[in-house]
């Protein structure tokens, strides 16, 4: 895998969760939410960086 191509993943990673966050409409689970986004990007990038080496 190139960096651009693994650079171009971590963009569209990043505007799913922007995206997730932003349509809760409920703020009572806003936390629960984002700590789900952010254990689901820490997990892709560790897949994309594993690709990269």
């Amino acid at each position: 895998m190139d960096y651009k191509k693994a650079w171009n993943e971590l963009k569209e990673l990043y505007k799913w969760k922007i995206e997730t966050v932003e349509n809760v409409e409920d703020r009572g689970t806003l936390d629960k939410v984002i700590t789900e986004c952010d254990k689901h990007v820490l997990k892709e990038m560790e897949r994309i960086e594993k690709r990269l080496d």
